[in-house]
Parts: C-alpha cells; sequence; structure tokens
C-alpha cells in the first residue's frame, strides 16, 4: 500500500513534522511504499472565481495531485488546531482537493 504524508505545518522540525515523519517510518517498517511531502516547499495558491466556475491556478498543487488523487478512497487528513482554525496551508490545500475532486 502507498502512503501518503503531508506537513501542513510551518516548521519542518515541529511537533506535526515529527508525528508526520514517526507515522511514516512506521509503514515504512511494515513494509509500504511512503511519500512525504512538506507544504512549505510549495506555493499553494486559493481557487479563485471565475465566470464558468473556479479558476486553478498553476501552482505546487500539481506536483502533488497525482498522488493525494491515487488515494482518495483511503485519504485520512489529520492536522493539529491552533484557535478552533487550522493553519492556512492546510484549510487552502483542502479545498483545493475537495474542488479538484469528483465529489465537488
Amino acid at each position: 500500500m502507498k502512503v501518503l504524508g503531508i506537513v501542513a505545518g510551518p516548521r519542518k522540525t515541529g511537533h506535526t513534522a515529527t508525528l508526520v515523519e514517526e507515522t511514516m517510518e512506521g509503514a515504512k517498517e511494515a513494509g509500504h511504499e511512503t511519500v512525504l511531502y512538506y507544504l512549505s516547499d510549495y506555493e499553494i495558491k486559493p481557487l479563485e472565481a471565475g465566470k464558468d466556475g473556479y479558476v486553478y491556478p498553476e501552482d505546487g498543487f500539481q506536483e502533488l495531485m497525482p498522488h493525494i488523487f491515487s488515494l482518495i478512497p483511503t485519504l485520512s487528513p489529520i492536522t493539529p488546531t491552533q484557535f478552533s482554525e487550522g493553519r492556512r496551508g492546510a484549510r487552502i490545500y483542502s479545498k483545493t482537493i475537495y474542488f479538484h475532486s469528483d465529489i465537488a
């Protein structure tokens, strides 16, 4: 099974990164294929409204998209929250997944 890890926190040495990295290490030790991305390495822009629907920007999401959509049936996002809000990058990322998928 392929396991995709995406760190939405801004620090590569923060708690979120550590949690995802440890999870990925466990998956690798169990024999799974793992892929790890840090959203802070990519510029992911919000979708814009156009006259015929949403406008999908050319951004870092294009590289992540094939990995994400190959896992949609098993996708399980986990993110820490601050003040009842997820990180800005995680919010943009999750909304982009929703509108790029067939479920929108």
